[in-house]
Parts: structure tokens; C-alpha cells; sequence
């Protein structure tokens, strides 16, 4: 039987010049978990959105109780990478079984602090110096100023860590969510990962390729972020889906943020000119259908979750969201739909989560909601 390579683990990465902290001389290490088995591992790292060269010194990985091992970039430990830029290592047989931990670490050798990476990637810690070969080390954690001024949870560094590959002999789906943060956050992701990794063992990836604040039609309006909230959904799945090994099903959960209507007001607020029509929306799903299904992966489309009470809801956007949701279950052009909207509403009021489901703007879904969704979704599919 002939292997492949398979993304076990990834996320999505946008510019983060305003939440990044100081990588001089420290140690960035990330810990997953996977569910694939396999006979070797290489890693891809990321400076796709960055605007300056990121400088690595070393890389080592270790896999469940073996000792570190050192990555290599086409036979060699340093790496440079320049903006626009991502590069896999070099593969290194070793055995990995679904369920080991896998660490990876990364020593910057001087300031070049990343302007590019996922930054809220949660088993990510950093030390101050080259401990990329040693097992712990003492570990600081930081918060950055956007973090504090926006309410972000945001308290480990960003990381340029893009994907983990497995070389495999065993047929693995791998499934993205594609979506914002309520996707980002990884309420409904994560209960959904346990689920799947208990029933399939070795059999199934489920990566999160939330980016919080993330449009489906449009990059954000908002200046002072520049593209903090990531490319538009239509324009970052060149990136952040088809570059997946093995990728074989999106689940599509974007379209909140762009449903906001004036009069909106705020900071986030969209601009007259981001404003979109029902029939950009449906197009930009239509866009995202088409372009996976090209490539034999399927779609399954989530519904736009309430946003009663929030402060860029108004008539015009419960209206939008209340006709969008209707397409994406009715028209038949997804694959499988998944009806979020339904699951977590309130019953008599359907534009609004009710208070047990809310994390307390009134858009965001809490960790009940999102068990809640997990254990709705019917895993055989």
C-alpha cells in the first residue's frame, strides 16, 4: 500500500505586526495533539503574511517519549524566510502514533520579531534563550497591547508554525473549519475534535482554520488592523485550505461578519463600501463550493449563528442572516448542512442566543453553546 502525506495538525495564519511579542533569543515552542499514525513528520513554517525576512536558528521536534530530534530545511538547520514565503522541512522517518504529543520548537537567534502567524495558537509557550533541543524550559507568558484594548484572550506568543505533516499508510480524512472566530475560539471545534478522535482513531484530522474576526467577501474595512482579521474567506482559501495534505471536506462557517448593515456604528463597524447584497454572499459561497469541489473535496455549510443584541445588529442584518440561512439549507449546493443557527437560538426569538449560550456580547457563543453544536452533528457523515 502506497503512503501519502497528511496534515494532522494546522491553522490559519494573517498579519499580526499589532499582537506579536519579542522573539529575540527565545525558544517558541507549540504542543499538539494528532490522530494520525504514521512512519515520518516534517512541519511547515509560514511567513505568508509577513513584511520583513523571519530568521530561525534551530528547529527540533519531539514526538510522545522520544528524544528531540532536529528538523532540517533542505539539509540545514537555519532558515530564512522572506515575506510571502512558507517552506516544508525535510521529512524524518520516526515513528508517531495518534494520540502522541508532539512539540515543536523554534530559536530565534536575534530581532525579527514575526509580522506573520497564527496568534492565538493555545499550547504555545516561550523561554528566553536556545532551549529548542532541551524537554522544558522556563516558560513566560505575555499579553499583547491590541490583546488588552480589544478583550482578546490572547496571553501565549504567536506562532509561524503553519502545519504538522504525517507520512501515512492509512486512509485519513482531513477536515477543515473554515470560519471566524466563533470557529477561532474552538468551542464547537474542540468537543467536535474529541468526539471524532474517540469514535476514529487514526482515521480523521480536524484542523482549525478559524481567523477571529475573518469575512467571507471582504478583507477587513478596518484600517488601524491592517489584515489582523485575515484575508477575505474567498481569497485565503488558496492558502489556508489547498495547501492541506489530504484535505478531503471544509466545513464552511463564515458570513457573520458580513452581514452587518448600517446604521451600524463602532470601531468595527463595517464602511459603506464593505457593505454586501445577499447575492455577493451567496456568490462568495458559491466560489468557495466550486473551487473545492474542482478539487474533489466536499462542503458542508454551516447557518450564520444570532446576533440579536449585538451592537452591529439591526432589521437589515437579522434579515440578511434570516434569507442566507435559508440558502445554505435549501439549495441543495452543499454538500451536508449543519444548522447551527437552529441549535443554539432561542425558541420563541430566534435572532438572539439565549442568555446560557451567550458569552456576554451577544454574539460570541460560550463553551455550552459549542458542546451543544458538537454533539448535534452526526459523525458518520
Amino acid at each position: 500500500m502506497n503512503g501519502n502525506w497528511i496534515t494532522a495538525w494546522s491553522m490559519a495564519h494573517c498579519e499580526i505586526a499589532l499582537m506579536t511579542p519579542k522573539t529575540a533569543k527565545k525558544t517558541i515552542r507549540t504542543t499538539i495533539i494528532g490522530n494520525v499514525s504514521g512512519s515520518k513528520i516534517r512541519i511547515c513554517l509560514s511567513n505568508k503574511m509577513g513584511s520583513k525576512v523571519i530568521s530561525v536558528g534551530s528547529v527540533y521536534v519531539r514526538v510522545g517519549e522520544q528524544k528531540n530530534f532536529q528538523i532540517l530545511f533542505g539539509g540545514k538547520p537555519e532558515i530564512n524566510l522572506v515575506p510571502g514565503q512558507d517552506m516544508l522541512s525535510d521529512g524524518v522517518t520516526t515513528e508517531v502514533k495518534a494520540g502522541d504529543e508532539i512539540i515543536v520548537s523554534l530559536y530565534y537567534p536575534w530581532s525579527n520579531n514575526p509580522t506573520s502567524g497564527s496568534f492565538t495558537a493555545k499550547a504555545v509557550h516561550s523561554g528566553k534563550g536556545d532551549f529548542s533541543q532541551n524537554e522544558s524550559f522556563p516558560i513566560e507568558t505575555f499579553e499583547p497591547f491590541m490583546a488588552r484594548i480589544m478583550h482578546i484572550p490572547v496571553t501565549e506568543p504567536t506562532t509561524i508554525l503553519a502545519g504538522v505533516d504525517i507520512y501515512t499508510e492509512s486512509k485519513v480524512n482531513v477536515v477543515a473549519a473554515f470560519g471566524d472566530s466563533i470557529t477561532h475560539m474552538g468551542f464547537w471545534v474542540n468537543p467536535l475534535t474529541s468526539r471524532l478522535y474517540k469514535e476514529y482513531p487514526e482515521r480523521l484530522a480536524l484542523l482549525n482554520m478559524g481567523i477571529s474576526g475573518n469575512r467571507l467577501l471582504r478583507d477587513t474595512g478596518v484600517k488601524m488592523f491592517k489584515q489582523f482579521f485575515g484575508l477575505a474567506g474567498t481569497r485565503r482559501m488558496e492558502w489556508d485550505l489547498f495547501k492541506i495534505s489530504g484535505l478531503t471536506t471544509v466545513i464552511l462557517a463564515l458570513g457573520i461578519n458580513d452581514i452587518p448593515q448600517e446604521p451600524s456604528s463602532g470601531m468595527l463597524a463595517p464602511k459603506a463600501r464593505d457593505v454586501c447584497t445577499y447575492e455577493e454572499l451567496i456568490e462568495g459561497y458559491r466560489n468557495v463550493i466550486t473551487a473545492c469541489h474542482s478539487r474533489g473535496i466536499e462542503v458542508f455549510g454551516c447557518t450564520i449563528t444570532p446576533l440579536g443584541g449585538y451592537k452591529t445588529f439591526n432589521q437589515k442584518t437579522e434579515e440578511l442572516r434570516r434569507k442566507t440561512n435559508e440558502w445554505i439549507l435549501n439549495s441543495g449546493e452543499f454538500d451536508r448542512t449543519f444548522d447551527f443557527a437552529a441549535w443554539i437560538s432561542e425558541v420563541e426569538n430566534p435572532a438572539y442566543l439565549p442568555g446560557e449560550y451567550d458569552i456576554g456580547d451577544h454574539l460570541h457563543i460560550n463553551e455550552r453553546a459549542g458542546e451543544n453544536i458538537a454533539s448535534k452533528i452526526n459523525l458518520t457523515i
